[in-house]
């Protein structure tokens, strides 16, 4: 599931590269990846919110402050 949230990679992408990851063994239906990405959210919600505590309570944050392109405008 690192695929779609951290790469923002689409659920098609996502089923795509583990069905010739796995030689063409393992077909997902597109559900089927969001529930899993849904159960791991569930599964992990308590390491996630001391993950966000920690970054919050730090004296120092790295952040990517790059600008992007909406409709030709800088935002």
């Amino acid at each position: 599931m690192l695929l779609n949230i951290q790469n923002c990679t689409s659920i098609g992408k996502v089923r795509e590269t583990i069905y010739n990851l796995s030689g063409k063994k393992i077909s997902l239906t597109d559900s089927t990846i969001v529930n899993f990405t849904k159960l791991f959210s569930e599964k992990n919600s308590v390491s996630n919110e001391k993950i966000l505590s920690n970054i919050l309570s730090s004296p120092t944050a790295n952040i990517d402050e790059t600008s992007i392109k909406v409709n030709g405008k800088n935002v």
